[in-house]
């Protein structure tokens, strides 16, 4: 279910995603919630509670399977 959400934006942003909107043949709105979910998936770490910084550094790679990975790519 959707909610509706009234915001006031400041002229400047608000005239950028109209352009947008129009260069690409886009409603206002599309772009706007593009923009919010973008950002909501792409949040920097230092933004992140410690325990999914960690969860993330244990998701890395090692070096060595890097290389592997490497290899067997190039």
């Amino acid at each position: 279910m959707a909610e509706i959400v009234t915001l006031q934006l400041p002229e400047t942003l608000a005239q950028k995603a109209k352009e947008i909107a129009a260069f690409t043949h886009r409603r206002l709105e599309d772009v706007l919630l593009e923009w919010i979910d973008r950002t909501i998936t792409e949040l920097p770490l230092e933004s992140l509670p410690d325990e999914q910084v960690l969860a993330i550094c244990d998701m890395q790679m090692e070096t060595q399977q890097q290389e592997v990975f490497s290899e067997l790519k190039g």
